[in-house]
């Protein structure tokens, strides 16, 4: 019953609705309308990792820590923090006056849980913590501070902090199931992946998994509201590009994605009332290559795969806007090695690095490798069927399996069924190169280390780096790191990746800070007509 008043429900809202406005109760809301491709896959924030679902909890929860401008760090639930001369304690000031949706107050209980669930659960974004935090790493000292006890120093600590959100303790484990966790059963990972507990700008109103998910304003949020802010907002999923677009010049939606292909976003540029931005994105444009599965198993094909890319006929054709990678950190990011990384396009020394195989030729020319990606995402598709082309210059015969996301993502779950290609767009949760070497440890779990390249040195070199307080020797270290991995030729690393967002005119406020999803904060925007 309750199912299908909630379908019932929003088919009703998406009718009565205008583009922008509409009438609740008698009274217009301000709305807003997000068209997208992705669909979102969980609300748990110590779960969630790819873009679209990272949007929601970012909406529904508060961070520890914000991110400004430019990569700043700026106060979120933590007001001010200090660091102990070890680098091995934080003490975490915790915001006055914050409610969790339920009304009910924010206290450093919340926050030392939410930390240390992470930790605990080692799912999405954990493995950045789990060399140097544990389940109970976390400590409350009273109502309004919390010390966090690391294992070992991490340079980039609190940068990272911008990714731990902070759940209702009390609310949460009220539905907590049998589990693992001892006292804490399974952690309330059932509940949380479909309900948030946070204390976020904007409640779940509903979900229509694939279809729709409605974010309502929530009037209590603790940093206040100003005319003209959504009240109401439509997160629509449209797996064709194509219906995006239309959608968009229509009306129909007011924003959308910025996985759109080039030449999608150059024809809206053109539209009457509507405006795409450009910015400058820690985001690397690459395919994981699976180390352990023949043949990329062998270092000289990978590096023969990297020679054979036409790489300028990827940025002219596929990614305008976009500059070459080198190595596999994003030129843009600090700590970033600009000594050479980058391979070239030479056809002569990718067939000399084949030469140099354990495979023979009949060998190569028998094997089909596979290479996956999005099935809606057209400039996928392309740069694809430009790795397909290419490969096939020097015999390696490339099997293109376009397929859903979620489907993608669970091949990765073992080595042996992660293909040989895996098309990714990856942009950083912090400003460091940390977050693009970390996927290289013993520990990195997910579809950003479907490389599978795993080094015990390589690991305790970047554990090493990470731990360093001193910023000039970490920078030092990083950069070495990056030429160690390129010299395995762990992915096929194409473009830095620049960001565009297509968006009707009357919307305003739109920020992009440069780290994944953070940019779609529905409380950054007003005077929406």
């Amino acid at each position: 019953m309750n199912k299908k008043i909630n379908v019932i429900s929003v088919i009703a809202i998406c009718i009565t609705m205008t583009a922008f406005s509409g009438f609740v109760g008698g009274e217009k809301q301000v709305t807003f309308t997000f068209g997208t491709n992705q669909i979102i896959k969980t609300v748990d924030p110590c779960v969630t990792y790819d873009a679209t679902s990272n949007t929601a909890v970012h909406n529904f929860y508060d961070s520890i820590v914000m991110l400004g401008e430019g990569g700043t760090i700026e106060p979120g639930i933590a007001k001010s923090w200090n660091v102990s001369p070890d680098g091995l304690t934080y003490t975490l000031d915790i915001q006055h006056g914050v409610k969790f949706h339920d009304g009910t107050p924010l206290t450093a209980k919340d926050v030392a849980f939410s930390i240390n669930r992470m930790a605990a659960l080692g799912k999405g974004m954990s493995y950045i913590w789990t060399p140097i935090m544990t389940d109970h790493s976390a400590v409350v000292i009273d109502d309004h501070t919390v010390e966090i006890h690391l294992t070992a120093p991490f340079g980039p600590f609190i940068k990272t902090l911008v990714s731990i959100y902070v759940i209702n303790e009390k609310l949460a484990m009220s539905h907590k199931e049998e589990g693992d966790f001892g006292e804490y059963g399974d952690y309330a990972q059932t509940w949380l992946a479909d309900h948030e507990e946070g204390s976020g700008p904007y409640t779940l109103k509903s979900w229509l998994r694939g279809t729709e998910m409605v974010f309502q304003k929530f009037e209590d949020y603790w940093r206040g509201w100003t005319t003209g802010q959504p009240e109401v907002v439509y997160f629509k999923i449209m797996p064709e590009e194509a219906s995006v677009k239309v959608a968009l010049e229509t009306g129909d939606i007011d924003m959308a994605h910025h996985y759109l292909t080039y030449q999608t976003f150059k024809e809206l540029k053109s539209y009457p009332g509507i405006t795409v931005q450009e910015d400058p994105s820690y985001e690397m444009i690459h395919y994981t290559m699976n180390n352990q599965k023949p043949p990329t198993d062998d270092v000289h094909v990978r590096r023969a795969i990297c020679y054979a890319f036409d790489y300028q006929e990827a940025l002219m054709e596929v990614l305008p806007g976009c500059c070459q990678a080198e190595g596999p950190v994003t030129v843009n990011m600090p700590e970033h090695n600009k000594t050479g990384l980058a391979f070239e396009y030479n056809i002569a020394k990718a067939k000399s690095e084949l030469a140099k195989s354990k495979y023979t030729s009949e060998q190569l020319s028998s094997m089909t490798l596979d290479c996956v990606y999005v099935n809606a995402l057209e400039w996928e598709a392309r740069l694809s069927a430009l790795l397909k082309y290419n490969l096939g210059k020097i015999g390696l015969d490339v099997q293109l399996r376009p397929m859903p996301w979620a489907q993608m993502v669970a091949l990765t779950a073992k080595p042996e069924t992660t293909p040989h290609f895996f098309c990714l767009s990856s942009t950083a949760s912090y400003v460091s190169a940390d977050y693009f070497l970390m996927r290289y440890t013993l520990d990195a779990t997910g579809y950003t280390s479907a490389m599978w390249c795993k080094d015990k040195t390589l690991s305790d070199t970047i554990l090493k780096a990470r731990s360093t307080i001193d910023p000039q020797l970490r920078d030092r270290l990083y950069k070495d790191i990056q030429g160690n991995i390129t010299e395995r030729v762990a992915c096929l690393w194409i473009a830095t990746g620049i960001h565009r967002m297509a968006y009707r005119d009357y919307v305003h406020g739109y920020l992009y800070y440069g780290l994944l999803s953070f940019d779609e904060y529905w409380w950054n925007l007003h005077s929406l007509r």
